[in-house]
């Protein structure tokens, strides 16, 4: 809350399956837990693809390209996931990157496999499956490319850690050195999350 960030990563012990709900790290990550308890429902086993959410489509984390159409390609290219650890869905303001394709929430809305937040001053994010490894390993031993593993970390990583080149305003000098007094044209872009 103050500043940091963190990222929960799912798994058999994680999320609602490890009882992390009620919690203060519950308090914090991006999505309402569900099952606190070791129960068998708390891990679905299927396998799956996760579907990029609109705000997915133009998030840092999961910018693959930055080619609205390539990304999409990109994504829907990326081998199949196994597991996700279910929950009740977001909590208020936060924002699912992807869903799961056919599991859905108490509320009807499909389940978030990559969610993130910002309580207070800092950031957290949930991957809510310990399967994105297959993004890569595998990928790569069937003679695929493993860099998109690679940078969906660190674009995570860069989001999370709040790295200058994502702010969502920037203002750019036309010029990097010039005389007092001289006017400078300047590029402001504005960007939203």
């Amino acid at each position: 809350r103050e500043g940091g960030a963190l990222v929960m990563v799912g798994g058999r012990l994680s999320f609602g399956a490890g009882g992390y709900d009620g919690t203060e790290l519950a308090e914090i990550l991006p999505i309402d837990l569900d099952v606190p308890d070791f129960s068998n429902d708390a891990l679905d086993t299927g396998t799956y693809k996760p579907v990029l959410t609109e705000a997915g489509r133009t998030h840092t984390a999961t910018q693959l390209s930055y080619a609205p159409n390539e990304n999409e390609v990109i994504w829907g290219s990326l081998p199949p996931l196994e597991g996700v650890n279910r929950n009740r869905g977001l909590q208020p303001g936060a924002m699912a990157l992807c869903e799961h394709p056919t599991l859905k929430t108490a509320n009807g809305k499909l389940m978030p496999v990559i969610a993130v937040a910002e309580p207070g001053k800092g950031r957290s994010a949930a991957v809510l499956t310990d399967s994105l490894w297959r993004w890569k390993l595998p990928h790569v031993g069937q003679g695929g490319d493993g860099s998109n593993y690679d940078r969906f970390w660190g674009n995570l990583i860069r989001w999370l850690i709040k790295d200058p080149e994502l702010d969502l305003l920037r203002i750019q000098p036309s010029t990097g050195i010039c005389a007092l007094g001289d006017s400078v044209d300047l590029e402001v872009r504005v960007f939203r999350p």
